[in-house]
């Protein structure tokens, strides 16, 4: 798994600072990409939405990893031994399921002649950002409901995840402390030092 998140970061990299590099415009809900994936013809959504999906693919992994280590660390007959049959059911579901989203935002979204008619509509966002057009391909999004509950959802998502993940470190450390009798103290400290590592890793 750590050479999966190696590949993943590589590739967010890569696509983020050479193929779109995109420049927000907070608080509008507009911007630019001056990339070379976008100056040849890539629709911004398009590559912004490519890089939701790299960053949704790292989270797998990191989540993957986690789940994977305390399911080394939790023992035979323990309520959250997973089978391996279901490990790999849990696999394939948040990689296939997660990005469909995101996806659909990508292929659905308006085009560029919507982000230009919300740009010189004054009534959706005053600041008079017209000068993007000069900059590179640009994006331009109306405040809806949908768009926030869009973005709470995200943040929501985002706490819960990590919520999620730190449980699960401190269900392997109450499992290492509580099962002591089962396992030697050097492999108890292995282990522990190598949870430490992976949380700072996190």
């Amino acid at each position: 798994m750590k050479q999966v998140k190696q590949v993943v970061l590589i590739i967010q990299d890569v696509h983020l600072e050479v193929g779109i590099q995109a420049i927000p415009l907070f608080p509008a809900l507009a911007g630019y990409c001056v990339g070379l994936f976008t100056q040849l013809g890539m629709p911004i959504y398009w590559g912004m939405g490519i890089l939701i999906i790299i960053w949704i693919y790292l989270g797998v992994s990191i989540v993957s990893c986690i789940i994977h280590r305390h399911q080394t660390v939790v023992l035979s007959g323990n309520t959250f031994k997973l089978q391996k049959k279901t490990l790999v059911t849990l696999d394939v579901m948040m990689v296939v399921l997660w990005p469909i989203p995101v996806i659909v935002w990508a292929l659905t979204d308006h085009d560029q002649a919507t982000s230009e008619k919300l740009l010189i509509d004054v009534r959706i966002d005053p600041r008079n950002i017209t000068w993007i057009r000069d900059r590179g391909v640009y994006y331009m999004e109306k405040q809806t409901p949908y768009v926030t509950l869009t973005m709470v959802s995200n943040i929501v998502i985002l706490f819960a995840g990590t919520a999620f993940c730190m449980a699960i470190f401190a269900h392997m450390f109450h499992t290492l402390r509580k099962d002591r009798d089962k396992r030697s103290l050097s492999t108890i400290r292995l282990i522990r030092r190598s949870l430490i590592v992976l949380f700072v890793q996190v």
